[in-house]
């Protein structure tokens, strides 16, 4: 619980401007959920600081942590070649977080 309180006020590429449901880091991954809507999730997608892309699928992993098969709004960068990414989604009033350290 320590570590999960402490690396959630360090993260500066998630949206901490809204009610988080879970946030879920280990060493390699960072999974979280957000109350949004989906204006609310475009424009923190909008205004993040990494370029984020339109995705029109949900990467499998990301499927079974978050149990959708699809969703609403779709956005990723790009696999960096350390296998770096953030994908984001939007379903349900939920916006989904997963992102891969490597």
């Amino acid at each position: 619980m320590v570590f999960a309180y402490w690396h959630q006020q360090q993260n500066d590429v998630v949206p901490r401007q809204y009610p988080c449901v879970v946030y879920e880091p280990t060493f390699s991954r960072l999974r979280a959920k957000y109350t949004t809507t989906s204006t609310e999730f475009q424009e923190w997608i909008a205004e993040h600081q990494w370029p984020l892309q339109i995705t029109n699928e949900v990467h499998w992993q990301d499927q079974q942590w978050m149990g959708i098969e699809s969703a609403e709004l779709g956005y990723a960068t790009e696999p960096s070649p350390n296998g770096k990414q953030l994908r984001a989604y939007h379903e349900n009033g939920i916006a989904y977080i997963s992102y891969n350290a490597f």
